[in-house]
């Protein structure tokens, strides 16, 4: 009789432990599932993506995986919002492929500068301040239509495709920049009457 009554306890608490072991692996399932899906998902089309566009050059990061992608654009350009708004709409297909920096380059001296030195390690003119300037890996777009836009995602990919050969510009990053001491404002509201 006790070992019958032994047996019934017996098989209660496997019951009872198995229950509760298929319990916690459920549970397990469920928040493995949950972080899986957080880290590994794309923003939606309803999902507000925020690019940014007021960078610092200490903003700057090079990645082995990523190439990046630098837009120096004026404040009130409708074509640099119109560029902004396109990169947007492409941010959850493509922004796995690279980083992006924007800089403000009308109301910002060191921003200029920056841009300065890209033109320069590319070959061209400085001093200029034609919005929007998009640099894609080591290419180059200056402006922005409709047009352009198969153009930019073809450059993202075939820019990462090569990013072992394209240049990276990491010395940007030692640069001392200072805004220009001739269109330094003083401020002359402490003059006497």
């Amino acid at each position: 009789m006790i070992n019958i009554a032994m047996t019934k306890m017996s098989k209660r608490i496997r019951r009872i432990i198995l229950t509760i072991a298929m319990f916690v692996a459920a549970i397990s399932i469920v928040i493995a599932g949950y972080i899986w899906y957080a880290h590994n998902k794309q923003p939606s089309s309803q999902e507000v993506v925020e690019i940014p566009r007021y960078s610092q050059i200490s903003d700057i990061t090079f990645d082995d995986d990523k190439i990046n992608i630098y837009l120096f654009w004026g404040n009130g350009c409708i074509h640099c919002e119109h560029l902004f708004e396109y990169l947007t709409d492409i941010w959850p297909e493509y922004s796995h492929y690279f980083n992006f920096y924007g800089f403000e380059i009308w109301d910002n001296q060191i921003n200029g500068q920056i841009m300065d030195y890209f033109m320069g390690q590319l070959g061209q003119p400085t001093g200029q301040r034609s919005t929007p300037t998009l640099i894609i890996g080591d290419e180059l777009f200056h402006g922005y239509s409709e047009d352009d836009q198969s153009k930019i995602t073809d450059t993202i990919v075939s820019e990462w495709n090569d990013r072992a050969n394209v240049q990276d510009f990491t010395d940007v990053l030692d640069l001392n920049l200072q805004p220009d001491s001739d269109t330094e404002s003083t401020d002359d509201s402490t003059t006497s009457d």
